[in-house]
């Protein structure tokens, strides 16, 4: 399950988290918090994207709040 949170955006570039329950094959059940920062050419392409995330044990859902 993917859920993403409130995209802040400027006239270039985007930061958003998403917030990820998995089945990881090896792991068991897992859960990735994480944040997307992309940048956009002048035609709106991505340009640059970076992403970072951190891997918890078993299935959580997001604190109160989140996304919004």
């Amino acid at each position: 399950r993917v859920r993403m949170g409130q995209p802040l955006v400027t006239s270039d570039r985007v930061a958003v988290e998403w917030w990820t329950t998995m089945d990881d094959p090896d792991d068991g059940e897992i859960t990735l918090p994480g944040c997307l920062l992309l940048r956009f050419a002048p035609d709106g392409r991505c340009h640059e994207l970076w992403e970072y995330w951190q891997v918890r044990p078993g299935r959580q859902d997001p604190p109160p709040g989140w996304g919004r």
